[in-house]
């Protein structure tokens, strides 16, 4: 059985897939997808789930400031990312 945080990851993960889904959608190629945790131990869990999802994507999963995923192009990871958007897990 799952724990309560897994469900949440889960849920979360999906979401940050579906505004990434409608950005390859509109095929852009600047954009930052992003979501504070709660604390390092789900930012953690989360980024793992996002980077076996999205391993055949050329995307970056990073995580700033211990607590923010965020989803971006691999070609802009090492330039300052942009604020992050919603979803939270707070």
């Amino acid at each position: 059985m799952e724990s309560p945080d897994s469900l949440k990851i889960l849920k979360v993960a999906t979401r940050m897939l579906m505004d990434f889904i409608v950005i390859l959608e509109k095929k852009e190629t600047v954009y930052e997808v992003g979501c504070k945790c709660k604390d390092d131990v789900i930012s953690k869990a989360l980024k793992k789930t996002l980077e076996m999802t999205l391993q055949d994507f050329p995307v970056s999963v990073i995580i700033k400031d211990e607590t923010i995923v965020v989803i971006l192009p691999e070609e802009i990871s090492t330039q300052p990312p942009l604020p992050p958007s919603p979803p939270s897990l707070s």
